[in-house]
């Protein structure tokens, strides 16, 4: 082999290695512009397997979620890919779709409740399956990491039937929630496993993929 040729090798190989370099210290964009806390983010999807046992029934199904702000679906479908329902809950409006027909409440917990005859706290999921720390969670408990692993919280349970009139007390019932695994989402760590029950209804949750905007 020639000087001018070796020469013209080792030349390319360099600046294939300063290249390959430059890329993988390049800063990823989505991760740059992403909050510092899990709690901040405002758009965001995440989807798995959902099992639920409630009035003597277990159901299973896969489920999706994305949040947006402070609206929000939640979509239950079979295996086959076939939706059971549809819950959107958009500026102050629950809109849920069950076997072809649309229905309409204020409440979408009620509205829920009503069409499924399931307790399932929808109007705090979004804090829950982030893994996040709230002022009304009671009796947390965290890791060594300081990551959440469990607490519960006392809610307004979600009337079948819409109210004719306000009650003067509401009441309440107790969800314990803890989290069984986590793995890292760019900067975050994000719950893979998480038990939610209260004395009626347990609901398990394997998440399998997170998306997240920001």
């Amino acid at each position: 082999m020639n000087l001018i040729r070796r020469v013209r090798i080792i030349s390319a190989l360099l600046v294939a290695v300063v290249y390959l370099s430059a890329c993988s210290t390049l800063p990823n964009k989505t991760a740059v512009s992403l909050p510092k806390k899990a709690e901040q983010l405002s758009h965001w999807s995440a989807s798995g397997k959902i099992l639920i046992v409630s009035n003597n029934e277990k159901n299973s199904a896969n489920f999706y979620w994305r949040q947006q702000d402070k609206n929000y679906t939640f979509i239950l479908s079979t295996f086959l890919g076939i939706d059971v329902f549809s819950l959107t809950f958009q500026n102050g409006l629950a809109t849920m779709k069950v076997d072809g027909k649309t229905y309409t409440d204020t409440n979408a917990e009620r509205l829920l409740s009503r069409l499924t005859q399931q307790q399932i706290p929808v109007q705090k999921m979004s804090q829950w399956l982030l893994g996040n720390k709230s002022s009304s969670i009671k009796s947390a408990y965290f890791d060594e990491l300081g990551l959440l692993t469990s607490f519960f919280v006392n809610v307004p349970a979600s009337p079948i039937k819409p109210a004719l009139k306000m009650p003067l007390t509401k009441k309440m019932e107790r969800w314990d929630v803890s989290y069984k695994q986590r793995k890292l989402v760019y900067h975050y760590q994000l719950p893979t496993s998480i038990n939610i029950k209260s004395p009626s209804t347990r609901i398990k949750l394997a998440i399998s993929n997170w998306q997240i905007q920001g």
